[in-house]
């Protein structure tokens, strides 16, 4: 019998925050030290990455065109899509606190479950209420790194510099290579002045997350602020190829990477970087917002699933997954844990379905054609098995978990 070939993979992810005035306050007052004129300083959003802007909020200014259209018609103003998109989002936010309320009324001694209400109650704002979640949970269990990093964040979104770095060094205590926690030890120290203990901290972030852009940037802030401009620049050209498709954030990052350039007399570069920061402050409002709250539903609904999986409540474990798929229909954890779902209980039907689906999200990716054929296999539909391990053979002719399905379909009745 060919085994399971679904792998559950349970993100534990931190939900989206709202930078919040202090914080900002702060980096700016950072930032300032490192710009040689106000208009190169990097923008009033420069926190983590996982630091949005509240939901719902923007500064662009409306267009004289979109003020003309507004009172087109004898008055009457067409429907506002920023309104509508905030009302969606509030929406979206309480549907996220229900799903956390519920799961913890459910299992009321699960700490996953616990954790899962402060992230919920961190992206609503309520940071006293999600402080004393994550606090809960290290007192009763305190291996558990990522609520230190989550405390971590929170006290740099309030400008509590030595309290991240209590934080950051508890929670390094534990595991001396988590993912974010030098990064934030870094930034913090940075914001009390002691550089040269926060660049080791800043470039080991970047070794141990390399794909990671924030770090790369608040390192080279780190060198602008000791004048190692060139060291900088190549941080801010790493985060603005990284970042190349989050215009969320690429905007600081160009602007960063132009006062590098502006520092060392690259004029031409700099201006380069401000051409392209104009390009993206003169595109059309976006709903990323709303796209944004939509993927921490669903992260929420997602995470409350592997509780409810793990406790055995698989019904509402698919109904969470099924609903996240809703939200994020672009991810495909969610799809391969429903995957997962439907083998255990024998619906193979369904999770070939969602295989399908799998393959049209990633078509080139020949583990969800193994997984197609193994479901057509066991519905006895053994030319479609076939075809499925002829496909992935093609994709991947050296991975011997093809080879071998490929075999084993030629084996199979005709």
């Amino acid at each position: 019998m060919l085994p399971s070939l679904v792998l559950c993979a349970v993100v534990a992810c931190l939900a989206i925050a709202a930078i919040h005035e202090r914080r900002a306050a702060r980096r700016e007052e950072v930032a300032e030290k490192v710009r040689e004129r106000p208009e190169e300083a990097p923008s009033a959003d420069a926190g983590h990455a996982g630091n949005p802007s509240p939901p719902g909020k923007s500064s662009a200014a409306p267009s004289p065109s979109q003020a003309e259209n507004a009172h087109a018609g004898g008055g009457l103003a067409p429907p506002n899509p920023s309104t509508d998109g905030k009302a969606k989002i509030e929406a979206l936010k309480q549907e996220s606190l229900a799903v956390a309320n519920r799961l913890r009324e459910d299992f009321p001694d699960n700490l996953d479950a616990l954790g899962l209400v402060g992230n919920v109650q961190y992206y609503h704002g309520n940071t006293a209420q999600a402080a004393e979640c994550w606090e809960q949970c290290l007192r009763r269990d305190p291996r558990r790194v990522g609520f230190y990093d989550a405390l971590a964040k929170l006290a740099l979104s309030r400008a509590e510099d030595e309290k991240a770095v209590e934080w950051c060094r508890q929670g390094l205590a534990q595991d001396p290579d988590a993912p974010h926690l030098h990064g934030r030890l870094g930034e913090a120290l940075t914001g009390l002045g002691r550089l040269e203990e926060a660049v080791p901290e800043l470039e080991r972030e970047t070794r141990i997350s390399p794909t990671y852009a924030e770090g790369h940037f608040l390192l080279g802030q780190a060198y602008s602020l000791l004048h190692e401009y060139q060291k900088a620049k190549t941080c801010h050209e790493t985060a603005v190829k990284l970042d190349a498709k989050q215009s969320k954030y690429e905007i600081k990052h160009h602007r960063a990477l132009a006062n590098a350039c502006a520092k060392l007399g690259l004029d031409e570069e700099a201006q380069q970087q401000n051409e392209s920061i104009g390009v993206m402050s003169d595109r059309a409002p976006s709903f990323d917002d709303l796209l944004d709250a939509r993927k921490m539903v669903a992260k929420t609904c997602g995470n409350a699933a592997a509780v409810y999986r793990s406790q055995r409540k698989i019904s509402k474990a698919e109904e969470l997954l099924t609903r996240a798929t809703a939200l994020d229909a672009k991810n495909t954890d969610y799809r391969s844990r429903l995957v997962a779902i439907f083998q255990e209980s024998g619906r193979d039907s369904k999770a070939a379905e969602v295989c399908k689906e799998l393959i049209e999200l990633e078509p080139n990716n020949a583990v969800h054609h193994v997984e197609l054929g193994f479901f057509y296999a066991r519905m006895g539909q053994f030319d479609a098995a076939r075809k499925a391990a002829q496909r992935a053979l093609e994709l991947a002719p050296d991975n011997p978990l093809c080879r071998n399905f490929h075999e084993q379909m030629q084996r199979a009745p005709k």
